[in-house]
């Protein structure tokens, strides 16, 4: 789910069939075109049958989905019985990188700037987004890591394997300027 350019798919499509879902439109690249794409929002429901995937896998999306309850509920409902879930995603908004400003050459403008600012800033800067220029940032749905903790806790599935990655890229400036 939430498919980007459909890379990660066409990555995976060794391993057997493999659909991409996005919510946005249709823009991926050249080697993905020959995958199934079905256009959706994971947040209000998939047009996808209960229990069609052994495996829903979202890659670096889960911090942009608006509603990640229900995105986690919708990619339960598509699963098989006994299927895997895999998810994983990063920065958080809350962390040095989480407003996905990578031209910002410094952590944590969410917090130091106005929206207003940052946006000329972008306008300004540019950002290159999945292998495009873009003057815009990506959404995203500002949950802070006691949300997502509370959300795997879903008793709808059992968690297998869950790794929280904790990076101190930007940790000397908090200690400078607390």
């Amino acid at each position: 789910t939430g498919c980007g350019d459909g890379l990660t798919g066409y990555l995976l499509h060794c391993y057997g069939d493999v659909v991409t879902i996005n919510d946005m439109e249709d823009w991926r690249d050249e080697r993905a075109k020959k995958l199934t794409f079905v256009q959706g929002d994971i947040c209000t429901g998939l047009p996808i049958e209960s229990n069609s995937f052994d495996l829903a896998l979202s890659y670096n999306g889960f911090e942009h989905i608006d509603n990640p309850d229900l995105a986690l509920a919708e990619l339960v409902r598509i699963c098989k019985p006994g299927g895997q879930i895999y998810i994983n995603f990063g920065p958080l908004y809350c962390s040095a990188l989480g407003l996905h400003a990578w031209s910002f050459n410094m952590p944590y403008p969410q917090f130091l700037f106005s929206p207003e600012y940052i946006q000329k800033q972008v306008e300004r800067l540019g950002v290159s987004d999945l292998g495009r220029t873009t003057t815009c940032l990506q959404p995203t749905n500002k949950w802070r890591l006691d949300q997502f903790r509370r959300l795997w806790q879903n008793p709808a599935c059992s968690i297998v394997f869950l790794e929280e990655d904790t990076q101190e890229r930007f940790l000397n400036v908090i200690d400078k300027f607390p």
